[in-house]
């Protein structure tokens, strides 16, 4: 890859691990939003709550779930990062080297890895709002008797 390349790569992700963090904190705190929800529910009537508590205990582990996934992304992007700038810095000398090619096969490679935890974060995210949608049903039904 060309260092005009490489420049282009660490702007999007380092965007992208700006993003990363934003979501984490906003999905943390409806985390913590459900969390005290579910204990209210708890306090009042567990029998009565049931499938709220139950739906609620569903959509925190997968938004932990989440979390952890956009931890590692988080990790390795910055690990990723670090060999974009070595890259940068020494692509005058790797170009010397016999094995220049797989620094930037490195990369590619990582890059595609970072893309398909980026892509399992997007199915939680779809299952998430499929599960609240199903529960959404269910309630109205479950209401309506």
């Amino acid at each position: 890859m060309t260092d005009q390349k490489l420049l282009v790569h660490k702007a999007k992700l380092e965007h992208r691990l700006d993003e990363l963090n934003h979501e984490c904190k906003s999905t943390q705190f409806l985390i913590d939003q459900l969390e005290a929800l579910k204990h209210k529910m708890l306090d009042v009537d567990r029998d009565l709550y049931s499938v709220r508590i139950y739906r609620s205990t569903s959509a925190i582990g997968i938004l932990k779930q989440q979390i952890a996934n956009n931890a590692r992304l988080m990790r390795e992007y910055r690990r990723t990062l670090r060999m974009i700038e070595i890259e940068i810095d020494t692509s005058w000398i790797a170009d010397q080297l016999p094995n220049a090619d797989n620094f930037t096969r490195a990369i590619a490679e990582k890059m595609a890895e970072l893309k398909e935890i980026e892509d399992q974060n997007q199915f939680l995210k779809l299952q998430l709002a499929a599960y609240e949608e199903v529960g959404y049903h269910r309630i109205e039904e479950y209401s309506s008797r």
